[in-house]
């Protein structure tokens, strides 16, 4: 975009990066857990864990966001979780974009299940 601007007003004349050519990336292998093992892994935690990997096994939320979590954020008689804040390096910030604030929806165990647990 600095490129853009300073060719657009008159700064440059060229772009360095026309003649740019990046390497190829090679084939990039994820590790993914099978629903049985994050089940497995789900039953054996105890909490605090047993609720942090729930709710990040049905949602996908990122760990600085569920990190950011508050109770105000569970919207349990809708069955949903609001994502509004996240921390990073031990401080709580906001999310980085408009886009960042976001719903996920949850399912009824895992209402119950975050029903149960703040009552503890």
């Amino acid at each position: 975009m600095m490129w853009n601007s300073a060719r657009a007003w008159g700064y440059v004349a060229h772009d360095p990066f026309d003649a740019l050519v990046l390497p190829k990336r090679g084939l990039v292998q994820t590790f993914t857990f099978s629903l049985e093992e994050t089940q497995r892994i789900i039953t054996s935690a105890s909490e605090p864990y047993k609720t942090f990997y729930s709710i990040l096994a049905e949602t996908g939320i990122r760990g600085g966001e569920i990190c950011g979590l508050r109770v105000a954020d569970l919207d349990l008689g809708n069955a949903l979780i609001h994502v509004h804040q996240s921390v990073w390096r031990g401080q709580i910030q906001t999310v980085k974009s408009r886009k960042g604030n976001r719903r996920f929806p949850i399912s009824a165990p895992l209402v119950e299940h975050l029903r149960t647990h703040l009552r503890t």
